[in-house]
């Protein structure tokens, strides 16, 4: 392994990694930052029936972190005892997630 003097100075400097900042100079959140699970999720059902229209509804979501939120939503599928619901928003990584019937009532 070869070795530089002292005194002689890196003819490359060190790269800075890019920060994303935004017009207030703050740094912006990775995609990943502020994502939570949502704990009365389910796993996708092997079968259920797929609405024709999105139906208006609330349903109760669970927030790993935030904790219990009523949420203005729409449902587009369900089973016997369970609805998909939209999420439209950055705390989630999915679209839509499976949650139990008694938490979702049509608007």
């Amino acid at each position: 392994m070869q070795t530089r003097p002292a005194d002689d100075p890196d003819p490359t400097p060190a790269t800075v990694p890019t920060v994303n900042l935004d017009w207030n100079g703050r740094r912006e959140p990775a995609w990943y930052e502020g994502v939570q699970r949502i704990l009365n999720a389910h796993d996708v059902p092997e079968r259920f029936t797929q609405a024709r229209a999105p139906i208006p509804v609330r349903a109760r979501l669970e927030w790993e972190n935030d904790g219990i939120e009523l949420v203005d939503t729409v449902a587009t599928a369900w089973t016997h005892s369970l609805a998909l619901v939209t999420v439209d928003g950055a705390r989630s990584r999915f679209r839509g997630v499976w949650i139990d019937i008694g938490e979702v009532v049509r608007r």
